[in-house]
């Protein structure tokens, strides 16, 4: 299924709720010259996109022998340890496990705590928070695609970015405080690099802004990142939020993905400034690349440079 529909305007909806406008386009047309080759893209099947000499030979090979990359894809997951890991703990994804190292680590979650699942499909980081915050705590999760039950958590089928989703979720909380927001959320992956990662970077700013009047003081995020243009300038918009803010990969996450997890630490929302953190992350990323207009009418520089042609005989 196409996860992006088009109405013939200048807009696409992306099914995160997140919507590729003109803006987007031109991010990413300024954002792709900065990065390409030096940041490797992130891709919805997590494969290595560095082009070295061994890896294109490597690629020739396996196309000689009839072998794509997918296959490799396929073929690396069976082995991959994690995922064996979690299916004999009776964890739905392999992604349990990197909140479960977050957690080890940092100990945002527990007992007792109110914790809501940002992304939370197939209902992995669920069952983790669950299993954190005890038969005394509350565990919400949201995401587009329906989750199978998971016992002493409620999961709704929402856009996170809905204004009816958000209404929902704080229904749902009553008059208690969120003690930890923890988000996996990805926009659907287009291939287009440049693209993606602004959409990205846009729907993690509007996660912040939602759920952050609902954190308590004291209060953890904790939210997925890829690595590129835009992630300090968000950094940078988060920080008065929170006293303690740093970025933190877990040993479960796969050694080609881009992605880092962004750790939040203790809100203070006595700090926090006026503007939401959306709009000084669009502002800090538009100073970086220098405005938001691409220049269509280009005048030529006039130069004395010539080429002599070799005379051929």
């Amino acid at each position: 299924m196409n996860p992006f529909h088009s109405d013939g305007s200048n807009v696409v909806a992306c099914a995160c709720g997140t919507e590729i406008t003109s803006k987007h386009r031109n991010m990413a047309l300024r954002i792709a010259p900065m990065v390409w080759p030096s940041t490797r893209p992130p891709s919805s099947h997590r494969l290595n996109h560095e082009c070295t000499e061994d890896v294109m030979s490597a690629r020739s090979r396996s196309r000689k022998r009839g072998i794509t990359m997918a296959d490799h894809w396929i073929e690396n997951h069976k082995r991959d340890s994690w995922r064996r890991q979690a299916k004999a703990s009776g964890y739905r994804a392999r992604s349990a496990f990197k909140l479960k190292q977050i957690q080890a680590r940092f100990e945002l979650m527990r007992d007792g705590d109110v914790v809501l699942d940002v992304g939370c499909h197939p209902g992995g980081w669920a069952q983790v928070a669950v299993e954190e915050v005890g038969e005394s705590g509350i565990v919400i999760g949201v995401d587009l695609e329906p989750c199978q039950p998971v016992d002493g958590a409620m999961l709704m089928v929402g856009d996170i970015t809905d204004p009816l989703t958000q209404e929902r979720i704080i229904k749902e909380l009553g008059d208690r405080m969120v003690n930890s927001v923890v988000s996996d959320i990805s926009p659907d992956i287009t291939g287009k690099w440049d693209i993606d990662q602004a959409v990205a970077m846009t729907l993690v700013a509007k996660v912040f802004d939602f759920a952050l009047p609902l954190l308590c003081s004291g209060g953890w995020f904790v939210t997925k990142l890829f690595q590129g243009v835009g992630v300090e300038e968000l950094i940078e918009a988060v920080k008065p939020h929170f006293s303690y803010v740093r970025r933190f990969s877990p040993e479960a996450s796969r050694n080609s993905s881009s992605e880092v997890y962004l750790v939040c630490r203790n809100h203070t929302p006595w700090n926090a400034k006026s503007t939401s953190v959306l709009e000084q992350y669009e502002q800090a990323v538009d100073k970086v690349l220098g405005g938001d207009d691409i220049v269509d009418d280009v005048v030529a520089t006039k130069t004395s440079f010539t080429v002599r042609r070799k005379k051929t005989e």
